[in-house]
């Protein structure tokens, strides 16, 4: 087959999670021509990817669908580039580094009338979805409060790099801990409606030796929920999880665990146990992108939702000034 009719996917940008998506869509779409633009295009060989220094798109890649996965501070121009061409587009996440710019690009994402989707996979973990599906159905009483908390070292994140130099501690990419873990700020607003920032701190420990917040606390205001968010670079054990003070039961979610629990004064339930698959996400998610036959109906992430992120995120900002 000719390359210039296979169908050809482009991704801007070489990193952890391109390369995750690179080998899902290979998994996922066998034979399709994979295009990367990559600054070290020069000094990357593969046989089964093309690597492209500028941002380019000559008439014969016939892209289908395009992936930014640079630093948050590029997604404006390099997600516009693709809309303006009317190619799909998936852009990982926070879409980009301010409201400002995510409304620019949720508008421009209608207008354009192609399917655009964002990187919050956590919507595609069963026990979280789980988590929603109970809390919607009132399955014990209204939700109350709500505790969530992230934390993972940051120099576990990417062992075989220096952490000092990644995305997460550059603060003209778009890192900190409040942009770098805004997965929690996302399942909240999924989870729990629409959200009013109450409160908030941010906090740079020095422990990291890093030019960004480590660390956050945050009281989220949703309607029928008030929601303390915790949220760091810190913790040697990773840990991700939630809990939601119902009515009639506390619901206990545990991401790394995957499992739900509701814990009532004298008894308790598992309501979801599963195991722990974190490329499955990935997989359900980018197979949700590139076939549902209704994207608003998947659940999976869109730019406006994308823009709700960064709402908080600013809001989150401003108040610890």
């Amino acid at each position: 087959m000719p390359a210039a009719s296979k169908k050809s996917y482009l991704f801007v940008g070489y990193g952890n999670i391109a390369k995750r998506h690179i080998q899902n869509l290979q998994n996922i779409v066998p034979g399709a021509r994979i295009i990367v633009v990559s600054s070290r295009a020069a000094k990357l060989q593969s046989g089964e990817i093309e690597f492209i220094k500028e941002l380019t798109l000559p008439p014969d890649y016939d892209v289908q669908a395009a992936f930014v996965c640079s630093g948050a501070n590029e997604h404006l121009s390099h997600t516009k580039l693709f809309l303006e061409r009317s190619i799909d587009v998936f852009v990982e996440k926070p879409i980009a580094t301010s409201h400002r710019e995510a409304q620019e690009l949720s508008t421009d994402a209608m207008n354009a009338g192609v399917r655009t989707a964002l990187g919050y996979n956590l919507r595609f973990c069963k026990s979280l979805q789980a988590l929603k599906q109970t809390i919607l159905e009132r399955k014990f009483g209204k939700p109350l409060i709500a505790m969530a908390e992230v934390g993972q070292y940051l120099p576990d994140w990417r062992p075989n790099s220096n952490y000092k130099k990644s995305v997460s501690a550059d603060p003209k990419r778009g890192g900190g801990v409040v942009l770098e873990l805004s997965h929690e700020i996302d399942y909240l607003n999924w989870v729990f409606g629409e959200p009013e920032v109450v409160a908030s701190a941010i906090n740079n420990s020095g422990s990291l030796g890093i030019n960004v917040a480590d660390s956050a606390f945050v009281t989220i205001r949703y309607d029928d929920t008030l929601v303390n968010l915790s949220v760091d670079f810190l913790q040697r054990r990773a840990t991700r999880r939630c809990k939601v003070v119902c009515e009639e039961a506390t619901l206990i979610w545990d991401c790394l665990g995957d499992t739900l629990v509701a814990v009532s004064r004298d008894d308790q339930h598992i309501l979801y146990e599963g195991h722990v698959d974190l490329n499955q996400m990935y997989l359900d998610q980018l197979r949700t992108f590139l076939f549902a036959s209704d994207l608003e109906a998947s659940g999976i992430a869109s730019f406006e939702d994308g823009a709700k992120v960064l709402k908080i995120c600013d809001q989150i900002h401003e108040l610890s000034e």
